[in-house]
């Protein structure tokens, strides 16, 4: 049985969700859900999209202690 839920930067993520769940995903990962042609209307979590947003989180993290530590 395949898992529901998809794992990475520590943020546990379902695999499909509905359109009204969708706001009770962490925003920097909602890009990762898409419709994927199912005709329930149903989400579907994108787990490269998600690795992608979460890469791009701990960028953005690594950038701003750079910055605090040339402010200091």
């Amino acid at each position: 049985m395949a898992d529901i839920f998809y794992e990475t930067g520590g943020v546990k993520l379902r695999r499909k969700i509905t359109v009204a769940e969708l706001e009770s995903v962490p925003e920097p990962y909602r890009l990762a859900y898409g419709e994927r042609g199912h005709a329930d209307g149903d989400l579907v979590l994108s787990s490269r999209a998600a690795d992608y947003a979460t890469s791009a989180l701990a960028e953005i993290a690594e950038l701003n202690a750079k910055i605090e530590k040339l402010k200091a």
